[in-house]
């Protein structure tokens, strides 16, 4: 009987269907047949003869559940309907089942409708819970569920995100007896954690009694997939314990769940495994290998497996060359690219996007492009959108356009690409506009777009398209998460509705450091320092701990309110979280110790850091500014260019600063150049700073043609032009290009109006200067802020009008107003006006007794009065308070090096022959009767008094100018206080003496000496 199966097969396989036929037919009669196995080649003979009612004879004796699938499919293929063991057409449904098992027997009795083959087609064209029923109704009478039919039915729930009908398979499985069925579990573990629900994956692989390699892999991924790769290591160790090997699909989920941790040391292991099991030359293994090493920073060792492979294809290749895009190996990445394609591989677009990112210009992006192309790839909407994003992150807009025009499908990866990339770049207009056309267009917006665009409004103060993305949000009851959340809040903040900004961090479902940064950003940034700093707390007490950037944003408020203390605190707890070496969190420690007074404290942090960039240099640089050394941030300068770190447009504003501050024409001049280099000349915030270096260095001809050289002015702009005559005391200038200005079609604003107001001071202009201060508020409708009126007071004290500079000091709203008060009281020293002069000086001591300035004033009146003992009393009164005059600092540049000098300087190489020069220059003034304030003045001056003057820094620096300086060639001083009235007059007579122009520039005016007269007219009434 064992023998006849090999040959009914034999026989099946005749050329004669009819020999085939006969064959069967003496199957049946003689009865050889001990399963239903040799008759499955018979039914696929019936396929081709369409003879189905031959099949009788077969489907009659059949009693396997193999058998029942077969003549299922051929029942389906004849388009005839059967039911249970009957055939439609045959009427004899009384065939004795005696010889029958159990199992046929109940199929029997119970009609079904389809089969299994029927079954799954019908699930797939999407009636699966229909099908599902029938399953069910199947299982329930005993039929017994083929297991590959229910995998495709479980992979079908996975495709169709159908959780209830994969609950519904496991019960199917559950009540067949399967639920150790290894093979069966792995595929409900799979559906399981597709699903996210890694409880009842477990579950069921916890009810395997065997696992194999394949449960074993599932229940892994699964935890990989989800994050959980510490469990997923500690499986695969329990797995090697059970004495399962493994195979290359566990290798590489194991790779992923260490690529997860981020732990290379701990990996190295599973590479030994990886050799010991054969694995090491398997493409996919080591592509994971190599994704594993590259992302834990080992790209050698990456390289070095990559150049053991046998064979070395697209994938590894892409691999290796993402893995260069990603650390920054761009160079790198560009020449495997290269060599890739010279050994004959042809890229895929997982290739084309992993080189994109590698090109850092956009020459590189075009040289990229032209491969592509040529490897027809361009077509691919994956790799078009990556063109876009490349072109457009490179800044080639027009590029980025085309590109996108180009696009077969503009979806919202290409959209996304275009929006993030303008809004990145500070093309916010231009953003919103495209955003506008992608909503047009019908493109569903994601939450990162409408992210990126909130930004962009934040950025415009453009309240209303804020406003009306929000209400778009809450239209399409879309959920907003942290990102999003706090970019609408950052909007709100940033256009002034602070109670909006309140109101959607309360609405948010979870408040984490993100949004709690946005809201304590927002109070800051209208100085509501308290209630930032409130809510900074809340955020503590609530356990969320602060990240950098809510730890900068609070530094950030210290340093402007001058926090010194609750700053230290700030950046000792920063130290303690290890933030030290974050270039972005020490960059604003930085910056807090540099306005707190604190510049070697500032230094200290800079010089512990390992990564500068070019926001830590340009941050010291600004310091070294406030802190009067100019030349330092000049050195720090050339510093910064030896460490490789490129120079930022706010480097050159700061360093256009440092130059006006020190009068250093020459290095000025030098960095002009270099701004006309990096193609920053047109700027209008770096040409600002240009006028203002030309003009301190009394070059108005080179501002002037700065200004012409430009094709678009603001407000900005016109106002350096303005505060440039208006330091020259030139005041028909400055109102000139305030007239300008106005015909241009640009308003004034409030600095605008200061730097007239400051003109009209400088040249006495009191009725002109009154009149724009009305014109400031009746007419452009702007309020005077303080720095206004001091001004005013300034213009009223220098004019003799103290009486009037007083009671606008006193009707003032500003109660802690010391610059008016001492303002006033230099006017009263100039006009020598006792008891105004006493008023002044007892409201700045109320203010600040330990303001050195009104004790030096004031015993400088008395001392005119002839009233010697009131001045040493108050000189008492200023040791008493501890108070101490602001030194007074000097600066010239010869030869393209800065020289500082401070008062009473000895500590200069040339300090003799300086004092030598300063002493033939002193007689010859006496021998010529041209002393300092030769009117009365001369008899209130002391001998010691006289030596001193001797001393004062920018005489110092004018007699090493004069010593160092070619014949005829003009001397440049810069000094950091107001010149003094003796220095005045005896640099008048320097340059007559010794026929030289001479600029001083201190901290108000410009002075320019030629031939023994000053422009500035200051000291002349």
């Amino acid at each position: 009987m064992f023998e006849a199966e090999p040959q009914w097969q034999r026989l099946s396989k005749t050329p004669s269907f009819f020999c085939t036929v006969m064959a069967l037919q003496k199957v049946v009669l003689f009865g050889f047949f001990s399963s239903a196995y040799p008759f499955f080649p018979f039914l696929n003979c019936f396929f081709l003869l369409h003879r189905f009612y031959t099949s009788f004879p077969v489907h009659r004796n059949h009693h396997l559940p193999q058998f029942t699938h077969a003549l299922g499919k051929l029942s389906v293929r004849e388009g005839e309907n059967f039911h249970g063991t009957g055939i439609h057409g045959v009427e004899d449904n009384n065939l004795t089942p005696s010889c029958l098992n159990e199992q046929f027997r109940l199929a029997w009795k119970t009609p079904v409708s389809i089969s299994f083959e029927t079954l799954l087609d019908k699930a797939f064209e999407g009636d699966l819970r229909h099908t599902l029923q029938q399953v069910i109704h199947l299982a329930h009478e005993g039929v017994q569920i083929p297991s590959d039919v229910l995998a495709q039915l479980l992979q079908l729930c996975i495709e169709r995100h159908d959780l209830l009908s994969g609950r519904y398979i496991q019960h199917i499985v559950k009540a067949c007896d399967l639920n150790s069925d290894a093979f069966l579990g792995s595929h409900l573990i799979r559906m399981f954690a597709a699903f996210g629900c890694l409880g009842e994956a477990m579950e069921v692989f916890k009810s395997i009694s065997l696992p194999n390699v394949y449960t074993w892999n599932s229940i892994i991924s699964a935890h990989v997939d989800m994050g959980h790769f510490e469990k997923a290591v500690s499986l695969y160790m329990v797995m090697r314990e059970s004495g399962v090997d493994p195979d290359g699909h566990i290798f590489v989920s194991v790779l992923k769940a260490y690529i997860g941790i981020g732990k290379l040391d701990q990996s190295l292991w599973v590479h030994l495994d990886i050799i010991k099991y054969g694995f090491e030359t398997e493409i996919f293994v080591c592509s994971t290998l190599i994704d594993m090493y590259t992302k834990c920073g080992d790209l050698e060792k990456a390289c070095q497996i990559f150049s053991k492979l046998p064979e070395q294809n697209v994938v590894t290749w892409s691999v290796l060359i993402n893995a260069h895009s990603i650390h920054g190996y761009s160079d790198k990445a560009l020449e495997l690219f290269e060599c890739m394609q010279s050994g004959g591989i042809e890229p895929n677009p997982f290739t084309c996007t992993s080189v994109l990112k590698a090109c850092l210009h956009v020459e590189d992006v075009m040289r990229t492009h032209a491969h592509i192309v040529g490897h027809g790839l361009e077509s691919n909407n994956f790799v078009s959108s990556s063109l876009v994003h490349m072109y457009a992150k490179c800044g080639s807009f027009g590029e980025a356009h085309v590109m996108f025009e180009r696009l077969h499908e503009q979806g919202l990866l290409a959209w996304s690409a275009l929006i993030t990339n303008l809004c990145h770049c500070g093309h916010d207009h231009a953003a919103l506009n495209v955003f506008t056309d992608m909503q047009c267009e019908g493109i569903e917006v994601n939450l990162a777009i409408y992210s990126c665009i909130l930004k962009s409004c934040a950025e415009l103060r453009a309240f209303r398209e804020g406003f009306l993305i929000h209400s778009s949000l809450i239209e399409n009851n879309i959920q907003l998460d942290a990102y999003a959340g706090s970019s609408l809040i950052n909007m709100y903040s940033k256009c002034g509705d602070l109670r909006s900004a309140i109101a959607v961090f309360q609405s948010l479902p979870q408040q984490n450091v993100v949004t709690w940064s946005a809201l304590i950003s927002g109070f800051l940034q209208h100085g509501f320092t308290e209630e930032g700093f409130e809510c900074f707390q809340q955020m503590k007490q609530q356990g969320v701990e602060p990240n950098e950037f809510t730890l900068v944003s609070i530094l950030k408020a210290c340093s402007d309110l001058s926090m010194l203390e609750e700053g230290r605190q700030i950046h000792v707890a920063l130290i303690e979280c290890g933030f030290e070496q974050d270039t972005f969190v020490s960059n604003a420690i930085i910056d807090l110790y540099v306005h707190c007074n604190q510049f070697e404290d500032a230094c200290n942090v800079f010089n512990k850091l390992f990564k500068r960039d070019v926001v830590s240099w340009s941050t010291l640089m600004g310091g070294s500014i406030e802190h009067e050394r100019g030349e330092m941030a000049l050195q720090l300068y050339s510093e910064m260019l030896l460490d490789g770190v490129e120079p930022s447009m706010i480097t050159f504003v700061t360093l256009l600063r440092a130059c006006s501050s020190i009068a250093a024409l020459d290095h000025g001049r030098h960095l002009h150049a270099q701004i006309v280099l990096y193609g920053l000349s047109v700027d209008v915030y770096i040409s600002s700073a240009l006028i203002d270096m030309y003009s301190r260095c009394s070059c108005l001809e080179d501002s002037h043609m700065v200004f012409h050289r430009l094709s678009k002015y603001d407000t900005g702009i016109w106002s350096a032009m303005i505060t440039a005559y208006a330091q020259h005391s030139d005041y028909r200038m400055a109102f000139q290009y305030l007239n300008m200005m106005q015909r241009s079609g640009l308003e004034p604003d409030s600095v605008t109006f200061l730097c007239i107001l400051s003109a009209c001071s400088h040249s006495g202009l009191v009725q002109e200067g009154l009149q724009h201060l009305k014109a400031m508020r009746d007419t452009h409708h702007l309020l005077p802020n303080l720095e206004h009126f001091n001004s005013v007071v300034d213009l009223l004290g220098s004019s003799n009008l103290l009486d009037e500079a007083r009671d606008l000091l006193e009707t003032l709203p500003v109660g802690a107003n010391i610059v008016g008060w001492i303002s006033l009281l230099s006017s009263c020293k100039k006009h020598v006006n006792l008891d105004i002069g006493r008023e002044c000086f007892d409201h700045i001591v109320t203010l600040d007794g330990g303001n050195v300035t009104c004790y030096v004033f004031m015993a400088d009146i008395y001392r005119a009065h002839g009233m010697q003992q009131h001045a040493e009393e108050i000189e008492e009164l200023r040791r008493i308070s501890n108070g101490w005059k602001k030194p007074g600092r000097a600066f010239i540049e010869v030869n393209k090096e800065v020289h500082r000098f401070v008062v009473g300087d000895r500590q200069h190489p040339q300090s003799e022959a300086i004092y030598d020069k300063l002493k033939v220059l002193k007689a010859q003034m006496k021998s010529e009767e041209t002393e300092m304030l030769v009117r009365s003045d001369i008899d209130q001056v002391s001998q010691n008094t006289e030596d001193q003057l001797c001393g004062h820094c920018e005489k110092l620096a004018v007699a090493f100018g004069l010593l160092h300086t070619p014949q005829g060639t003009t001397i440049r001083v810069s000094k950091n206080l107001r010149m003094c009235s003796f220095c005045h007059m005896d640099v008048k007579f320097i340059s007559k003496a010794e026929k030289r122009d001479i600029i001083i520039v201190d901290g108000c005016l410009v002075h320019h000496f030629q031939d023994g007269i000053c422009k500035c007219n200051m000291y002349d009434t």
